[in-house]
């Protein structure tokens, strides 16, 4: 049978509108990034903020780290004004405790898990700003194949502006 999204994702404005570029594209991700982290510490998950040295690492159990990816990451480019936060796990179990968490009304997220399923190896969240979608989640364990599209895809653009 063909795949239907489900009722969240197929909730898509029909116009996609780009705006110029904004230094406060940063700073809304460093925001949601610490209201994320405050969140899973209340939650008391045993899960911390992390970093590793470099972008294609492993992460340990129990951490998260968090990369700002996107159009909205891309220096100088117009983009659609929509946050994508990168969250990188140890596994995928930790993923599902964290969309759980940020499905939950403290979180202000919304997914569906059937679309989820079909994602396999990923999870994917939108948090909304009225009628229009704010910021895009996508957990992935790090290190996976994944991660490594999300973040070297951004790393390439950032490095050389004529992609």
């Amino acid at each position: 049978s063909i795949f239907t999204l489900p009722t969240v994702m197929a909730r898509a404005e029909a116009l996609v509108v780009l705006d110029e570029f904004s230094e406060a594209w940063a700073t809304e991700f460093e925001h949601e990034r610490e209201r994320i982290v405050a969140l899973v510490a209340a939650a008391h998950l045993g899960l911390v903020l992390a970093t590793a040295p470099g972008p294609t690492s492993r992460a340990q159990p129990g951490t998260l780290h968090f990369e700002h990816f996107g159009s909205t990451a891309i220096a100088g480019i117009c983009a659609k004004p929509v946050i994508d936060i990168l969250i990188g796990v140890s596994d995928m179990a930790t993923a599902d405790v964290l969309t759980d968490l940020l499905a939950s009304p403290e979180g202000l997220y919304e997914t569906d898990r059937e679309y989820n399923e079909f994602l396999g190896e990923r999870r994917y969240l939108r948090r909304w700003r009225g009628s229009e979608h704010s910021h895009h989640v996508h957990i992935v364990v790090r290190g996976n194949p994944d991660w490594l599209a999300f973040v070297l895809f951004r790393d390439a653009l950032r490095s050389d502006p004529a992609l």
